[in-house]
């Protein structure tokens, strides 16, 4: 049985027809390691939308959201692995967390 990747309209297959139909296995494995890395997530029961709102209301709420989180550290050590430029990731802003990046600064 192969996995199906699915992705919104910036994903990895934007522009291809119907993206939800293609199998992208390397990419839906490491995600799928991911989402289980991450069971559990405070995030899980919210709104995705708030963490990429981007306004101090909303980031906020998020950042409330991410505080009493159980995987807030293994969350921010992949968004910062990954390199995620959008969002509230383990509690952080994007430029919250390149500021860490520019420290050296490892979320181990």
């Amino acid at each position: 049985m192969s996995t199906i990747y699915r992705c919104g309209s910036r994903g990895a297959l934007a522009g291809v027809r119907r993206p939800h139909l293609h199998p992208v296995p390397a990419v839906a494995d490491r995600l799928n390691a991911e989402r289980h890395e991450l069971a559990g997530a405070a995030c899980t029961k919210a709104d995705p939308e708030v963490f990429f709102d981007g306004t101090p209301g909303a980031i906020e709420v998020a950042k409330q959201i991410c505080g009493g989180c159980p995987v807030r550290a293994r969350c921010l050590r992949l968004a910062l692995e990954r390199g995620e430029a959008f969002g509230i990731f383990g509690g952080l802003t994007a430029d919250e967390r390149r500021r860490l990046r520019r420290k050296g600064v490892s979320a181990a």
